[in-house]
């Protein structure tokens, strides 16, 4: 595939062929089943509207279930129908693996990208006091995303990411200094800060919001912290 070939423009066709197999002396031949009409390109298959009149002798590929344009029927094994039998070396064979070319095309489907996910993942921290906090930035998309980056604009904190494998999170870390209203407001033990994210993948930029708990040690609830009843 050439190298400079773009991810929306292009259509990968992959056939396959079939050998040669010997057909046994023993094989039966069928009369067709009311109803039927031979293919005249290979002789091999019949169209069919249903399996009302198949025995347990043929197969039977339903047009919906196999993405046809019409419900066809296949003799079992090496048998075959008509007036005709095959001897010796034949191109291709009777059963359903050798009747049917696999002929698979794969085109780009919309890539729908997930939003990566960040968490504080070390110990709580200390209030207000100015801490290196680490960040657990998880990819959850099923492909590799580059050149990301996370920005939290309320403490000028931006991390950027060359790379995360797929289902895969990296860890970094940051200096982080908590307001006191950031810290009194908060709710669990816990601070949430906003933030915005971006990021490569699969020839694709995407861009978004993200929400970080910020984990704190709160010795108690309410507008008096602890540096302040102890304050002398």
């Amino acid at each position: 595939m050439p190298s400079d070939v773009s991810f929306k423009k292009f259509r990968l066709i992959i056939s396959t062929d079939h050998g040669s197999c010997i057909i046994p002396q023993n094989i039966k031949g069928f009369k067709l089943p009311k109803g039927v009409k031979v293919d005249e390109g290979h002789k091999r298959f019949v169209h069919v509207d249903s399996d009302q009149n198949l025995d347990k002798n043929w197969y039977f590929l339903d047009k919906n279930k196999f993405a046809l344009l019409e419900n066809i029927a296949i003799v079992k094994g090496y048998n075959f129908f008509g007036r005709r039998k095959p001897k010796g070396m034949i191109h291709g064979g009777m059963t359903p693996e050798e009747t049917f070319i696999p002929h698979i095309e794969l085109c780009l489907q919309t890539l729908e990208l997930r939003d990566i996910q960040c968490y504080h993942s070390g110990s709580p921290i200390k209030g207000t006091q100015k801490q290196k906090v680490e960040f657990s930035i998880r990819n959850l998309n099923d492909y590799e995303i580059s050149n990301g980056e996370l920005y939290i604009p309320s403490h000028s904190i931006v991390i950027k990411i060359d790379n995360i494998p797929a289902k895969n999170e990296v860890i970094e870390s940051s200096d982080i200094t908590l307001s006191r209203e950031e810290v009194v407001n908060s709710k669990d033990n816990t601070v949430i800060l906003q933030g915005f994210y971006r990021f490569n993948c699969m020839g694709e930029t995407k861009h978004g919001k993200v929400e970080v708990k910020i984990k704190i040690r709160k010795i108690i609830e309410g507008p008096e912290m602890a540096e302040d009843i102890f304050k002398f």
